[in-house]
């Protein structure tokens, strides 16, 4: 019997307030690798996120952060000290398309992935952006963890050689911002010059929109909105205030056009080196990882949300009406 999305919303923040609370002390030993006497093995886990977000007078802990702090306390104690993790963050070993690689490459045992980097390897993962998909982030995540998904991550790793081992969202629905006007139909798209992923599925629903696609890296945004390069962009609330994009934005209207995934991977040929016990461990540690984003998304959506209208940005959701325009 499925459980009621208010249900499964409820236990993920049960669950991630008890890892929060009970993960702060692990948090200052996460700055340096790892030092364990009897550990046989090591795994070193990138991700390009900052390790906590300013959200007004509060700093919560990034998503990308929270998975990797939950794993890392998994492994090293149901491995028994066996395994121990080395958390890397803030793009110290790269950015995300070039830790995806070292990964890839087996440089690298792990590290957090998105769906526009792997679609580089695999092009059917554009499927998860197909605009205006899903209504809900529940809808999503009963599709994410389904038979399909799961015979796609499979598919996967055997042609990249990373194995999806958790898949959350990228911060929430995706959502048009920009300077010129506020967006309430689809027709209020056109003509603006939207950043978006490097990614062919969110430049074709760009074109498709009228609007007129970039494709930048996030790190040049904030330069391309402040320059006038573009007019806006497309994410979700929590990544507004990552480099403080909200700056630059006055307009954001809540049209939900996309809930793009996020990975973490690991290399699936080291991890068929390890010991089958340990490979569970392994595995398991990225069920308790995926648990951590799911719910530190969840809990920190809506703070998110207020602090941009405070901060000045006019926030917008269409009705029904205005939104079935965009689909």
């Amino acid at each position: 019997m499925k459980k009621k999305p208010e249900k499964l919303l409820a236990l993920l923040l049960t669950m991630v307030i008890l890892f929060i609370y009970q993960s702060v002390p692990v948090a200052a030993a996460a700055e340096k690798p790892a030092e364990s006497k009897t550990a046989e093995y090591s795994i070193s886990i990138a991700c390009s996120s900052t390790e906590y977000t300013t959200i007004g007078t509060n700093a919560v802990m990034n998503f990308n952060y929270a998975a990797q702090l939950a794993f890392k306390n998994y492994v090293e104690s149901a491995s028994e000290g066996k395994i121990a993790v080395n958390i890397y963050t803030n793009s110290s070993l790269g950015n995300a398309s070039e830790i995806l690689l070292q990964c890839m490459q087996g440089v690298i045992e792990c590290s957090t992935a998105g769906d526009s980097d792997l679609s580089n390897y695999y092009p059917n993962i554009q499927v998860f952006t197909i605009p205006y998909a899903f209504e809900n982030r529940a809808e999503f995540y009963e599709f994410l963890d389904g038979a399909y998904s799961q015979n796609m991550f499979d598919e996967i790793a055997k042609s990249t050689g990373v194995k999806i081992i958790a898949a959350f969202d990228n911060g929430g629905f995706r959502n048009f911002s920009n300077n010129i006007h506020q967006i309430h139909t689809a027709d209020d798209l056109k003509g603006l010059k939207i950043r978006c992923m490097q990614s062919a599925s969110y430049i074709t629903t760009l074109e498709t929109l009228g609007a007129v696609p970039t494709g930048l890296a996030f790190s040049e945004l904030y330069s391309a909105l402040q320059t006038g390069v573009v007019d806006g962009q497309e994410n979700s609330p929590l990544v507004m205030l990552d480099n403080s994009i909200y700056e630059q934005q006055k307009y954001y209207t809540l049209d939900g056009h996309s809930i793009s995934p996020a990975f973490i991977i690991v290399n699936e040929k080291w991890l068929r080196s390890l010991p089958d016990d340990l490979q569970q461990v392994v595995l398991d540690g990225g069920k308790i990882a995926q648990t951590a984003a799911r719910g530190t998304i969840a809990s920190t959506e809506g703070m998110a949300l207020n602090f941009l209208n405070e901060k000045g940005v006019e926030i917008y959701t269409p009705t029904q009406e205005e939104r079935e325009t965009f689909k």
